[in-house]
């Protein structure tokens, strides 16, 4: 996992089309000028995607925890790139990007954040049993940028958190943003570090997500199922019985997978949609 704050500084000068501290003439002055300002430049890039804005200001935090990784920040511009295509295709037109800015208002919005997020960093942080605990009591929007920050650390927890960040923000969970690009990125990583339950969800994401990946996907789902994890074998199940994802119908195994998942509880009405005559016809391949 990289992290990479010089690389905001180039997305600065590319929306900006100017070299940082330019306007500085003294190197004596520039030096002063980084040390009160965080080695920042200003202004901010205008009348582009308040997105863009955003991601600089993400990406230049004075702390490695809340600054995303290479890997999002890649997908993030591909994305952008795809959506604002016509408009730098033919930049005279006017295409009403209501999500431009022509102001640094949605930047001052940003970095306030940032601040926050940075004046909670320098607060003792909870033990994670305790995180965990505000989850299960729902408080979401408390537990989440405290997994986000066990997530930055190289703490044994570390992994799991990084598959609670993914689940937050892959579902959207009550009050958190939903952004499945950095939800991949966090279910990738905790799943590459043999968490489970992020295996299954990376593979659901991968499957069912809006980057339609079935090799991954397929590939991490056998490594939950390997381990008979509830969710996994429920969509495995499905994908057998219903021939999805290239994979041809296989029935008997199907029937057997569900029989696990069904074992652990799981509700999936699978086997159960087939007319009584036809699943006597089926177990006669038993």
């Amino acid at each position: 996992m990289l992290f990479n704050s010089s690389f905001s500084i180039t997305l600065w000068e590319i929306g900006t089309r100017k070299k940082p501290f330019e306007e500085i003439e003294d190197d004596i002055d520039v030096v002063d000028y980084v040390v009160k300002n965080s080695g920042r430049p200003t202004p901010f890039p205008i009348n582009g995607p308040k997105e863009y804005n955003e991601l600089i200001t993400q990406s230049w935090s004075s702390h490695a925890g809340t600054r995303p990784t290479i890997e999002v920040m890649r997908e993030k511009l591909r994305k952008l790139t795809k959506k604002y295509q016509n408009y730098y295709d033919n930049p005279s037109t006017d295409f009403g990007l209501q999500n431009t800015d022509t102001s640094n208002s949605s930047i001052s919005q940003s970095t306030s954040q940032s601040e926050r997020n940075e004046s909670l960093q320098d607060q003792p942080l909870l033990p994670f049993e305790d995180v965990v605990e505000l989850h299960k009591q729902k408080k979401y929007t408390s537990a989440f940028p405290l997994f986000q920050q066990y997530a930055a650390l190289s703490h044994r927890k570390s992994p799991l958190a990084k598959f609670y960040c993914g689940y937050y923000l892959y579902h959207g969970k009550c009050g958190i943003n939903k952004d499945e690009d950095s939800a991949i990125e966090y279910l990738r990583q905790a799943a590459d570090a043999k968490i489970v339950k992020a295996q299954a969800l990376y593979a659901e994401v991968c499957l069912e997500g809006s980057t339609y990946d079935p090799i991954n996907g397929i590939k991490y789902l056998k490594k939950a199922v390997k381990h008979e994890d509830r969710s996994a074998l429920e969509m495995w199940a499905e994908i057998l019985y219903n021939g999805e994802h290239d994979h041809e119908i296989d029935l008997k195994e199907a029937f057997t997978i569900w029989k696990k998942a069904a074992s652990k509880g799981s509700k999936l009405k699978l086997f159960e949609r087939i007319k009584k005559i036809e699943m006597e016809d089926i177990l006669k391949i038993f």
